[in-house]
Protein backbone atom coordinates (compact mmCIF):
# COMPACT_ATOMS: atom_id res chain seq x y z
CA UNK A 1 0.00 0.00 0.00
CA UNK A 2 1.34 2.98 -0.96
CA UNK A 3 0.53 6.34 0.57
CA UNK A 4 0.63 9.67 -1.11
CA UNK A 5 1.61 12.79 0.26
CA UNK A 6 0.33 16.01 -1.38
CA UNK A 7 1.51 18.95 -0.49
CA UNK A 8 0.26 22.32 -0.90
CA UNK A 9 2.41 24.96 -1.39
CA UNK A 10 0.92 28.94 -0.82
CA UNK A 11 2.46 31.43 -2.51
CA UNK A 12 2.03 34.83 -1.13
CA UNK A 13 2.88 37.97 -2.87
CA UNK A 14 5.90 39.85 -1.85
CA UNK A 15 3.67 42.62 0.11
CA UNK A 16 2.43 40.30 1.97
CA UNK A 17 5.61 39.07 3.44
CA UNK A 18 6.27 42.67 4.69
CA UNK A 19 6.91 42.05 8.67
CA UNK A 20 4.08 44.70 10.23
CA UNK A 21 5.76 47.35 12.43
CA UNK A 22 4.54 48.12 16.35
CA UNK A 23 3.65 51.41 15.65
CA UNK A 24 3.91 51.81 19.75
CA UNK A 25 7.08 49.89 20.21
CA UNK A 26 9.75 52.37 21.99
CA UNK A 27 12.35 53.06 20.54
CA UNK A 28 10.69 53.08 17.24
CA UNK A 29 12.66 50.60 14.88
CA UNK A 30 14.63 52.09 12.07
CA UNK A 31 14.62 49.69 9.08
CA UNK A 32 14.33 49.80 5.42
CA UNK A 33 11.13 47.82 4.36
CA UNK A 34 7.93 46.79 6.73
CA UNK A 35 3.96 47.55 6.48
CA UNK A 36 1.43 49.23 8.74
CA UNK A 37 -1.94 50.32 9.13
CA UNK A 38 -4.05 53.14 9.17
CA UNK A 39 -6.79 52.36 12.25
CA UNK A 40 -8.74 55.03 12.22
CA UNK A 41 -11.91 53.76 10.20
CA UNK A 42 -11.31 51.06 7.87
CA UNK A 43 -7.48 50.14 8.28
CA UNK A 44 -5.73 51.29 4.83
CA UNK A 45 -2.85 49.38 4.26
CA UNK A 46 0.50 50.04 3.52
CA UNK A 47 1.13 46.33 2.41
CA UNK A 48 4.61 47.19 2.12
CA UNK A 49 7.63 49.41 1.60
CA UNK A 50 11.49 49.67 0.92
CA UNK A 51 14.00 51.69 0.88
CA UNK A 52 17.52 51.47 -1.00
CA UNK A 53 20.24 53.66 -1.42
CA UNK A 54 21.27 55.89 1.60
CA UNK A 55 22.24 55.23 5.23
CA UNK A 56 19.41 54.91 7.71
CA UNK A 57 19.88 56.15 11.39
CA UNK A 58 16.48 57.13 12.73
CA UNK A 59 12.85 56.52 12.85
CA UNK A 60 9.99 58.21 13.73
CA UNK A 61 6.18 58.23 13.59
CA UNK A 62 3.32 60.93 13.00
CA UNK A 63 0.03 60.35 13.43
CA UNK A 64 -3.41 62.85 12.59
CA UNK A 65 -6.70 61.58 12.35
CA UNK A 66 -7.30 58.98 8.90
CA UNK A 67 -3.43 59.82 8.42
CA UNK A 68 -0.07 57.25 9.24
CA UNK A 69 3.46 58.12 8.49
CA UNK A 70 6.40 56.34 8.86
CA UNK A 71 9.17 58.80 9.06
CA UNK A 72 13.39 58.13 8.62
CA UNK A 73 16.26 60.21 8.73
CA UNK A 74 20.00 59.48 7.39
CA UNK A 75 22.55 60.08 5.45
CA UNK A 76 23.67 59.87 2.25
CA UNK A 77 26.96 59.43 -0.40
CA UNK A 78 26.60 62.27 -3.36
CA UNK A 79 26.27 60.88 -6.66
CA UNK A 80 24.01 57.88 -5.54
CA UNK A 81 20.38 57.13 -6.21
CA UNK A 82 17.67 56.63 -3.20
CA UNK A 83 14.56 54.76 -4.16
CA UNK A 84 11.66 54.80 -2.37
CA UNK A 85 8.48 51.75 -3.16
CA UNK A 86 5.52 51.82 -1.49
CA UNK A 87 2.47 49.17 -1.92
CA UNK A 88 -1.02 49.96 -0.49
CA UNK A 89 -4.24 48.17 -0.26
CA UNK A 90 -7.54 49.94 0.62
CA UNK A 91 -10.12 48.97 3.83
CA UNK A 92 -12.87 47.21 3.96
CA UNK A 93 -15.95 49.81 2.99
CA UNK A 94 -18.83 50.07 5.57
CA UNK A 95 -22.85 50.62 5.80
CA UNK A 96 -23.52 53.66 3.72
CA UNK A 97 -19.88 54.06 2.39
CA UNK A 98 -18.88 54.74 -1.47
CA UNK A 99 -15.32 54.64 -2.48
CA UNK A 100 -14.26 57.57 -4.88
CA UNK A 101 -11.15 55.95 -5.60
CA UNK A 102 -7.47 55.33 -4.42
CA UNK A 103 -4.37 57.53 -5.27
CA UNK A 104 -0.51 57.34 -4.99
CA UNK A 105 1.61 60.31 -4.36
CA UNK A 106 5.38 60.52 -4.66
CA UNK A 107 7.76 63.87 -4.15
CA UNK A 108 11.79 64.14 -4.35
CA UNK A 109 13.12 67.40 -3.06
CA UNK A 110 16.63 68.77 -2.89
CA UNK A 111 17.57 71.29 -0.81
CA UNK A 112 21.81 73.09 -0.66
CA UNK A 113 23.59 73.72 2.19
CA UNK A 114 21.69 77.19 3.17
CA UNK A 115 18.81 74.88 2.91
CA UNK A 116 17.13 76.63 0.37
CA UNK A 117 15.12 74.39 -1.37
CA UNK A 118 16.34 73.29 -5.33
CA UNK A 119 13.59 73.62 -7.04
CA UNK A 120 14.36 73.05 -10.48
CA UNK A 121 15.58 69.21 -9.16
CA UNK A 122 11.81 68.97 -7.86
CA UNK A 123 10.04 65.80 -9.18
CA UNK A 124 6.35 64.95 -8.09
CA UNK A 125 3.63 62.34 -9.07
CA UNK A 126 0.28 61.34 -8.58
CA UNK A 127 -1.28 58.36 -9.64
CA UNK A 128 -5.20 59.26 -8.42
CA UNK A 129 -8.80 58.25 -8.91
CA UNK A 130 -8.30 54.82 -9.27
CA UNK A 131 -10.82 52.10 -8.58
CA UNK A 132 -8.16 49.16 -8.08
CA UNK A 133 -8.08 48.60 -4.49
CA UNK A 134 -4.00 47.88 -4.22
CA UNK A 135 -1.67 50.39 -5.73
CA UNK A 136 1.97 50.13 -6.67
CA UNK A 137 4.90 52.24 -7.72
CA UNK A 138 8.14 54.11 -6.69
CA UNK A 139 10.20 57.01 -7.21
CA UNK A 140 14.06 57.50 -7.80
CA UNK A 141 16.00 60.44 -6.43
CA UNK A 142 19.38 60.63 -8.23
CA UNK A 143 21.72 62.90 -5.96
CA UNK A 144 23.91 65.78 -7.06
CA UNK A 145 27.04 66.76 -5.55
CA UNK A 146 25.88 70.00 -4.13
CA UNK A 147 22.66 68.49 -2.49
CA UNK A 148 23.03 68.94 1.06
CA UNK A 149 20.14 66.64 2.07
CA UNK A 150 16.98 65.67 0.27
CA UNK A 151 13.56 64.72 1.35
CA UNK A 152 11.97 61.36 -0.66
CA UNK A 153 8.12 61.12 0.16
CA UNK A 154 5.33 58.05 -0.91
CA UNK A 155 1.90 57.06 0.41
CA UNK A 156 -1.54 55.47 -0.55
CA UNK A 157 -4.64 57.24 0.22
CA UNK A 158 -8.31 55.67 -0.16
CA UNK A 159 -11.09 58.06 -0.13
CA UNK A 160 -15.03 57.18 0.19
CA UNK A 161 -18.21 59.20 1.15
CA UNK A 162 -21.21 58.61 3.27
CA UNK A 163 -24.83 60.87 2.89
CA UNK A 164 -23.55 62.93 5.13
CA UNK A 165 -19.87 63.50 4.68
CA UNK A 166 -16.91 62.43 2.99
CA UNK A 167 -13.94 60.84 4.50
CA UNK A 168 -9.93 59.36 3.63
CA UNK A 169 -7.61 57.83 4.85
CA UNK A 170 -3.80 57.96 4.06
CA UNK A 171 -0.71 56.12 5.12
CA UNK A 172 2.71 57.20 4.21
CA UNK A 173 6.54 56.87 4.19
CA UNK A 174 8.81 59.91 4.68
CA UNK A 175 12.77 59.71 3.72
CA UNK A 176 15.14 62.83 5.02
CA UNK A 177 18.65 62.06 4.13
CA UNK A 178 21.78 64.27 4.75
CA UNK A 179 24.70 64.44 2.75
CA UNK A 180 27.83 62.87 4.33
CA UNK A 181 30.34 64.55 3.18
CA UNK A 182 31.17 68.35 2.09
CA UNK A 183 28.71 69.43 -0.68
CA UNK A 184 30.52 70.99 -3.53
CA UNK A 185 29.22 74.88 -4.35
CA UNK A 186 27.52 75.43 -7.36
CA UNK A 187 29.44 77.72 -9.70
CA UNK A 188 28.05 80.64 -11.04
CA UNK A 189 29.59 83.19 -13.94
CA UNK A 190 32.00 85.47 -12.35
CA UNK A 191 31.07 88.93 -11.71
CA UNK A 192 33.27 92.43 -11.47
CA UNK A 193 34.74 93.57 -8.23
CA UNK A 194 33.11 96.15 -6.62
CA UNK A 195 36.37 98.81 -7.64
CA UNK A 196 36.33 98.01 -10.75
CA UNK A 197 34.54 99.48 -13.70
CA UNK A 198 32.31 96.77 -16.48
CA UNK A 199 33.88 97.06 -20.11
CA UNK A 200 31.20 100.08 -21.96
CA UNK A 201 30.62 101.49 -18.84
CA UNK A 202 31.23 105.40 -18.10
CA UNK A 203 32.52 106.56 -15.24
CA UNK A 204 30.00 108.88 -13.99
CA UNK A 205 30.61 113.31 -14.54
CA UNK A 206 31.01 115.04 -11.47
CA UNK A 207 29.05 118.65 -11.64
CA UNK A 208 30.62 121.65 -9.94
CA UNK A 209 28.87 122.71 -7.16
CA UNK A 210 27.75 126.73 -6.63
CA UNK A 211 29.35 127.86 -3.22
CA UNK A 212 25.39 128.29 -2.32
CA UNK A 213 22.89 125.78 -2.30
CA UNK A 214 20.56 127.63 -4.71
CA UNK A 215 18.25 123.88 -5.16
CA UNK A 216 15.32 125.99 -4.24
CA UNK A 217 15.45 128.66 -6.11
CA UNK A 218 13.85 129.16 -9.82
CA UNK A 219 15.97 129.56 -13.04
CA UNK A 220 15.74 132.79 -13.03
CA UNK A 221 16.39 133.72 -9.17
CA UNK A 222 19.57 131.71 -9.54
CA UNK A 223 20.34 133.74 -12.55
CA UNK A 224 20.16 136.60 -10.90
CA UNK A 225 21.35 135.79 -7.85
CA UNK A 226 24.65 134.72 -9.51
CA UNK A 227 24.90 137.85 -11.54
CA UNK A 228 24.32 139.79 -8.20
CA UNK A 229 26.92 137.80 -6.54
CA UNK A 230 29.42 138.86 -9.54
CA UNK A 231 28.63 141.94 -9.15
CA UNK A 232 29.44 142.67 -5.62
CA UNK A 233 32.85 141.14 -5.98
CA UNK A 234 33.23 143.74 -8.80
CA UNK A 235 32.23 146.66 -6.31
CA UNK A 236 34.87 145.28 -3.34
CA UNK A 237 37.64 145.98 -5.61
CA UNK A 238 39.67 149.32 -5.23
CA UNK A 239 40.91 150.99 -8.13
CA UNK A 240 42.27 154.19 -6.56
Amino acid sequence: MFTVVIIVVTCLPMSALAAALDKDADPVPVVSSGSFTCDTWIHTSMDSFSISGGELTGAGWSFSRGYVSYNLTGTFTPGETVSLHVSGTMGEMGYQMTHKGNKLDFYVKYYDASGQELKDLTRMKTLENSPDGTMTDEMFAEIPSYAENIELFGSFTCEWSTPHSAASETVAVKVTLVSDSEPEPITSPTEPSSDETPAGTQEPQTTPESSEDQSGLASWERTWEDNQSRADIVNNFDFG
